[in-house]
């Protein structure tokens, strides 16, 4: 059910249902939230959480920003699992060639002691011999760079972690109080502004609001990793674009001293499906 990558909330939550356990008793859940963990575009895990009460935005808000690099951590986890396999089948598998060399030293030394016509199977043995130790050797070297691969990507892990929560509070702090601050101008309570500084509140708090789902992005390691970024096709109402462009390009152009003038085709259609947020970016 979370196969679209949405979170999901359910409200209507039959009665059979398990009960929320407090060291008061038990109550039935009022909303469960699914979330989808996306590593490269698939579903890797399922998160679910259950409440008492109705999920706040803020916590939803809470809970998309926590899950947006838990797809990564869990691959991580599972890659860090998968080498440890490795490792074990290579030392199983170490240990049983040594004791087929080991077994075929002995039946060399045991075909030895026969007659003359035995001295060619001796010499093939033997040779098989050098095969198992020369394989013994390759899978030791084998180990050697697994391990030095899983402590690389150990490394890695940590460094990624560790730049990802430094940018994430450098960058999201400031452009939250100008968030904060331009939709209090914006809404202009006291009315000391006119409308045309109400206006430009507006536009910086939309310009603001932008350059945040721009750094969600570039924070997004396993999107950047992977080269591409989802894209989200939807309707986009095309009368609305000029007064879009205006608001944000028209202030430039006045500061520059420039006409600046939009005209839109009466052949352009008024709902287009496209990537609304990176159509305006282009």
């Amino acid at each position: 059910m979370c196969l679209g990558k949405k979170i999901l909330i359910y409200k209507d939550i039959p009665d059979e249902f398990r009960l929320i356990g407090t060291g008061l008793g038990e109550v039935p859940p009022k909303s469960i939230l699914i979330i989808p963990v996306v590593f490269e575009k698939d579903v890797i895990a399922v998160v679910e959480l259950a409440t008492m009460t109705d999920f706040s935005k803020l916590q939803l808000e809470l809970v998309k920003q926590v899950v947006e690099t838990f797809g990564l951590t869990v691959n991580s986890v599972v890659g860090r699992m998968e080498i440890v396999r490795l490792l074990n089948e290579s030392r199983a598998m170490t240990e049983e060639l040594q004791v087929q060399s080991e077994e075929l030293q002995t039946q060399s030394e045991e075909l030895q002691m026969q007659t003359e016509e035995l001295t060619m199977i001796n010499e093939q043995l033997e040779e098989r011999t050098k095969e198992a130790e020369s394989k013994s050797r390759e899978l030791a070297k084998a180990k050697k760079e697994l391990e030095k691969s899983a402590e690389q990507l150990l490394l890695n892990s940590n460094y990624k972690s560790e730049f990802l929560a430094n940018m994430s509070h450098e960058l999201r702090t400031p452009l939250n109080s100008i968030l904060i601050l331009s939709e209090m101008l914006a809404e202009n309570s006291q009315r000391n502004l006119t409308e045309e500084e109400a206006e430009f509140a507006k536009v910086i708090h939309s310009s603001g609001e932008d350059l945040l789902v721009l750094i969600n992005d570039i924070l997004d390691l396993s999107k950047v990793e992977a080269g591409k970024l989802d894209i989200m096709f939807d309707e986009v109402n095309m009368s609305e674009i000029p007064l879009q462009i205006e608001q944000t390009f028209a202030p430039v152009a006045m500061k520059k001293h420039l006409q600046f003038h939009i005209s839109k085709a009466e052949n352009v259609v008024d709902i287009f499906y496209t990537d609304e947020r990176d159509s305006s970016k282009s």
